[in-house]
């Protein structure tokens, strides 16, 4: 392709030392355009700053399509870099995208998934350079309705110290009306595995299970209430209580109606809250 003047050396092989630059040919006017796709984990240097708890390219039920967009804002006076790390659902590949963003720029991905060349669903994380802040970001999770429009929920980005450790108590709550809205529970751990004690009670206060469930370290699931609740399909108003026995979590609910494919989530809110440790 067309390039600088300078051009780039092309060699017939790997290099593994020092070799003379008259063993390379010269290719005039050319510029050189690298891609990798792999599995990565933050090296040395870098570090985790944020974790976006779901992320979506796939087609959902009912005919919808859900998205993430995702708007990177580096408000620091010198640049920033770092990567995004997809940790998706049933597998344990780690695709990434490298972004490196100056003083006062946006970075815009319309579709955060498929600007990594991957689709489906999962959580990411933001790891930052040694030495680079996190950037800010705005998240939204849309369902694509083409000519009819978008509709969705913006998602805020969970610091690690933000998930809950061992001894916290965190509740979901089932919709209103659980003919018209769909529930999905969804979970992320971090660097640990986690050991759940999880209880459902019903709008008054009865209870209607208590079951146990563990998840190994860095482990993103969503799935629907039932699955989640080992095939006890959730009443309307029922509330979904989690306590941390071991390790660190992050858990929410997704709600969608089964008209409009409209979402929204929540955050389960802690009645006692103890963040990790690490």
């Amino acid at each position: 392709m067309p390039g600088v003047s300078q051009g780039l050396l092309a060699f017939g092989g790997d290099i593994s030392s020092d070799i003379p630059k008259a063993s390379g040919l010269l290719v005039p006017n050319a510029t050189l355009a690298v891609q990798a796709v792999g599995v990565i984990s933050a090296p040395p240097g870098q570090s985790l700053v944020g974790v976006i708890p779901v992320v979506v390219s796939s087609e959902g039920l009912n005919g919808s399509f859900f998205r993430t967009a995702v708007q990177a804002y580096n408000a620091g006076t010198t640049p920033i870099t770092g990567s995004f790390l997809f940790r998706p659902q049933g597998s344990t590949s780690t695709p990434s995208l490298a972004y490196s963003i100056n003083p006062g720029q946006t970075v815009v991905f319309s579709n955060l998934l498929a600007a990594m060349s991957t689709a489906g669903i999962g959580s990411v994380d933001i790891v930052a350079s040694g030495g680079s802040s996190a950037p800010l970001l705005a998240v939204r999770v849309y369902n694509d309705g083409g000519a009819a429009g978008t509709t969705g929920f913006t998602e805020s980005v969970k610091k690690p110290l933000e998930f809950l450790g061992p001894g916290s108590v965190a509740t979901l709550f089932a919709p209103f009306d659980v003919t018209a809205f769909r529930l999905n529970v969804g979970l992320r751990t971090l660097n640990a595995g986690v050991s759940l004690t999880i209880t459902v009670h019903d709008t008054n206060g009865n209870l209607r299970r208590t079951t146990n469930a563990s998840y190994p370290a860095n482990y993103f699931q969503q799935t629907d209430a039932a699955t989640f609740l080992a095939g006890l399909a959730v009443n309307a108003n029922d509330t979904i209580t989690v306590m941390v026995n071991s390790g660190s979590l992050l858990l929410y609910g997704t709600t969608a109606d089964n008209k409009t494919n409209d979402p929204a989530i929540e955050v389960a809110q802690p009645s006692i809250f103890v963040p990790p440790t690490s």
